[in-house]
Parts: C-alpha cells; structure tokens; sequence
C-alpha cells in the first residue's frame, strides 16, 4: 500500500483522473492479510487459554484500527476549490468569462496513511528480529538439555 499512497501524495492536482484511479483501484486490489495473521497469532499462542487471550488482543487491536481507518479522511481532507472567474479580453470578443477549480489540498489523510504503513513495516521487521532471536534462544536451550527432555520443547518455536 506505501507506495500506491505515495503515489496519491505525488500527483499534481491536475493529473489526469485515471492515474487517480489507478492507484486507488492498486490499494483496494491489495489481498486482505487478517486471516493469515489470525493464523499467525494462533500459532504462536501454544496453548488454549493463552490462544483465547492473544485472539482477543488482536481482534480488540483489529477493532481499534477499523475505527481510526473509519475517521483518517475528514471534511477538511476534500479538495478545496476556489473558483476564479478570468477575464480574457481578445481581439474578436469583447470578454470571454471563464470559471477553473484549483485543488488546494495539502493530502493530510495521504500523509497520515504513509505513516501508518511506515509504523506497520517497522512493527513487522522488529516482530521478525524478535522471534528470530526468541527462537535462536530456545534452540540454545534445547541444545543443553538431554533427548528425552528435547520431546517436551519440540513445539516450543515461534512461527515468523
């Protein structure tokens, strides 16, 4: 999505509708991740109860993001258009009235939704550093124990 909402950024107000639309139809098109990471979550939950309770979190977490995802794009994030009347004076007409719409928005919902993506791939890397480094742990703690101990903690990595 980063760069599709970069992309939104960088247009001029001018361009044309259908790069608008190209990159609008490139964020929708994107596959919806929620039931992977609900997998994800419940992988690494490791038992029942601590499953219920991590489930919980996420989809509490989920819920959180729909209600800010709902109220990223305000009134004051429309375009703005002031409406200038030109008066052309030529030599065959004695005036000509001509009515344009500039875009004055400044893309604050854009700005916020590329920071959002930019925390998201943050979170997600440092999540990779920390289950690779969970998991290197307990490799090391499987390695000091006997075989028959080794049985217990088969299950005990994380999946990234």
């Amino acid at each position: 999505m980063l760069p599709f909402f970069v992309g939104l950024i960088a247009i001029k107000a001018d361009a044309s509708p259908w790069i608008r639309y190209t990159l609008l139809t490139g964020i929708n098109g994107l596959p919806y991740t929620h039931s992977i990471l609900v997998g994800w979550v419940s992988r690494n939950a490791k038992s029942v109860g601590r499953r219920a309770v991590s489930t919980a979190v996420y989809n509490m977490s989920y819920q959180v993001g729909s209600i800010i995802a709902a109220n990223i794009y305000r009134d004051d994030d429309k375009p703005l258009c002031e409406w200038f009347k030109l008066l052309i004076e030529t030599s065959n007409l004695s005036s000509i009235k001509l009515t344009m719409c500039v875009a004055l928005t400044d893309y604050t919902a854009n700005k916020a939704l590329v920071v959002l993506c930019c925390v998201n791939i943050m979170l997600f890397v440092l999540a990779k550093i920390y289950y690779v480094l969970r998991n290197g742990a307990i490799k090391k703690r499987l390695t000091d124990t006997s075989d028959s101990e080794n049985s217990q903690f088969a299950e005990l990595g994380f999946a990234h």
